[in-house]
């Protein structure tokens, strides 16, 4: 037994020694995503929406738009691959945006370094420099300005989430080229363009209208296959794009909204889920979800139109470990807290989530926009048996028609889903909720729907819907369990305050006090917020 350990230990070291060394060439062994029928090609240039118009630095101009292109090139192309830095060679020297364009690698650059060491890069000492400066120097999989491969290849529009630079999930697009796709992605400037973030609302949707108009031009794109991809604020915009888009667009691939595991009441997204659900019935093909386990998707739900499959990770998965830039930075983080060989290897699992959510992107992309019937297997509806494994990765499918699950059914080895538990709670089997609840807690450990930020967004959805008698009783259960939702409830309010959305935080504290009304911390930061 502790001759095999040490065996194992050393293997283990052996291979991340193997991998220190390859370092020098890239942080992150990309393994199977950098595989592929093709090479890839990339351009970039800056484009004009004369349309339109953005305020920046008090003068308004013509609206720009960035336009990053990843295509597929013929595997005997044998051009120099660029360096993660080139990505931001995009000082345009065109009329009117010199100034924009520098400031907007300025800001790009900041939000990487950020990202990737969590400090602003002013504060980085001499190996964090070190460390962000040879990743920008590392090569890509990327050939500037080649010639694509013949033929005409799908279309997918990515769009980075808020506070992301624009490159913020380039491995994937670079995995998407290689096996046959057209990758484009663009700056997306809020109207008013000071910050230089992306809008991720109205004029991000004109963006990718834009976007999809521009490669109709290009003869190596087929616009009769079309989706729309981002992540978070990213996957808000390409399903508000969907909801407004006159184009033929198949499907939409979602990463991580944010949204999905709180309610339709929750003020914090209504410039999102209020738009989407006036135009819901635009929303049909076919929509693809990631995020954790604690998901109800009420939002996608209502989407009838649209066949649904939803992917579920357990919550190890970070909401930036679902882009390549959040694999790198917990890479990077780790080896600049100088952990042990054992405590870095931790950094495989990441890894090994990050393949399987790009492998499941390829997979649908495959199925629903080249009609490969190989690919459809990894979407079959899934876990219909029980316990779940809440320790694995479950998919769900809902069809055309359908607006939720079945009904609960309750056997001994079939405990509460998230979706189940905020299902019942409207229904007439609303009484017996806390009863499944307590049977199942000592049965089922890993299930979300014993989770605080769970409890928290199913509490203040009923206390919203004026289901106080409910939401009382789920309180006092969660309470008696010891699960800290009381907690939650003054954290999330402490924390809008801190991002100035006051009213909220008022929201949090009033909802709270509706049922612990002797909540005296509560009631203090209420006065003082009031006041």
């Amino acid at each position: 037994m502790i001759f095999s350990q040490v065996i194992k230990t050393i293997s283990l070291i052996l291979l991340l020694l193997l991998n220190f060394h390859g370092l020098r060439a890239q942080t992150v062994a990309w393994g199977d995503l950098a595989q592929g029928e093709y090479q890839v090609g990339f351009n970039s240039f800056w484009a004009k929406d004369y349309s339109r118009s953005v305020i920046f630095e008090g003068d308004t101009l013509i609206r720009p738009l960035l336009i990053n292109v990843w295509y597929p090139v013929k595997k005997d192309r044998n051009e120099a691959l660029i360096a993660h830095g080139d990505y931001f060679d995009i000082e345009s020297k065109k009329e009117g945006l010199d100034n924009i364009s520098r400031k907007y690698i300025d800001y790009n650059l900041s939000v990487l370094a950020y990202e990737l060491i969590g400090k602003e890069k002013h504060e980085f000492t001499a190996q964090e420099n070190k460390y962000f400066n040879d990743f920008l120097a590392e090569k890509t999989l990327a050939q500037k300005d080649v010639r694509p491969a013949s033929g005409r290849f799908p279309l997918v529009i990515y769009h980075q989430g808020y506070g992301a630079s624009f490159e913020d999930n380039s491995i994937l697009a670079q995995f998407l080229a290689r096996n046959g796709y057209v990758v484009i992605g663009s700056s997306f400037f809020n109207a008013n363009a000071e910050g230089l973030g992306i809008d991720g609302k109205g004029e991000s949707v004109k963006d990718i209208a834009y976007l999809i108009n521009y490669a109709a031009q290009l003869p190596h794109v087929d616009v009769s296959n079309i989706a729309l991809m981002g992540h978070s604020g990213g996957a808000q915009a390409s399903i508000l794009a969907k909801c407004e888009s006159q184009n033929a667009i198949k499907a939409v691939i979602a990463i991580e909204t944010t949204q999905e595991i709180f309610g339709l009441s929750d003020s914090r997204w209504n410039n999102f889920t209020q738009p989407a659900l006036v135009k819901q019935m635009h929303m049909d093909g076919a929509l693809l979800g990631f995020t954790e386990h604690k998901a109800v998707f009420q939002l996608y739900d209502l989407m009838s139109r649209a066949n649904r499959y939803y992917v579920t990770f357990p919550a190890t998965l970070n909401h930036n470990e679902y882009i390549s830039q959040g694999i790198t930075a917990n890479f990077l983080k780790r080896k600049l807290e100088d952990r042990s060989p054992e405590q870095l290897a931790a950094y495989n699992e990441d890894l090994s989530n990050y393949f399987k959510v790009n492998n499941y992107i390829l997979n649908f992309l495959d199925w629903k926009l080249k009609n490969k019937p190989s690919s459809q297997a990894s979407f079959l509806e899934r876990n219909n048996s029980f316990p779940i494994n809440y320790n694995n990765t479950i998919i769900n499918h809902v069809p055309v028609g359908k607006l939720g699950i079945e009904p609960y059914v309750f056997k001994p080895n079939r405990s509460l889903s998230p979706r189940h538990l905020w299902q019942m709670v409207r229904s007439a089997q609303a009484d017996s909720v806390v009863y499944y609840l307590d049977y199942f807690y000592d049965r089922d450990t890993d299930n979300p729907i014993y989770h605080e930020l769970f409890a928290f967004a199913l509490i203040s959805e009923l206390i919203e819907e004026k289901n106080i008698d409910i939401a009382n009783r789920l309180y006092t259960f969660y309470k008696e369990k010891d699960i800290p939702v009381t907690k939650r409830f003054i954290s999330l309010s402490n924390f809008s305050v801190m991002m100035r959305k006051k009213d909220y935080a008022k929201r949090c504290l009033t909802n709270l006090l509706k049922i612990d009304p002797d909540n005296n911390e509560a009631k203090t930061i209420l006065n003082n917020l009031n006041d």
